[in-house]
């Protein structure tokens, strides 16, 4: 499945939390705090944009489904994801 993962452009203004299991884009919101996911799988789903200023590190995989958005804000892609 393809899906893409953008850097730096414009941030959304309210702020989420960890996913854990799943995160809907509709929510149009950053995570600011890193997130250890405890070794859960991670899906982002529904149509709007999510911004990423932290990591998300220890997740079981990540999962975007379109028409979501997911924005790398800290540079590098690893800078937001650990795999």
């Amino acid at each position: 499945q393809n899906f893409t993962l953008r850097l730096n452009p414009s941030v959304a203004a309210d702020t989420c939390s960890c996913p854990h299991t799943g995160i809907n884009c509709a929510d149009n919101c950053i995570i600011s705090a890193d997130c250890n996911e405890q070794g859960n799988a991670v899906y982002f789903y529904g149509s709007g944009t999510i911004n990423l200023n932290a990591r998300l590190f220890n997740h079981g995989g990540i999962t975007i489904h379109e028409p979501c958005n997911v924005i790398c804000n800290k540079g590098d892609v690893s800078d937001c994801i650990s795999i």
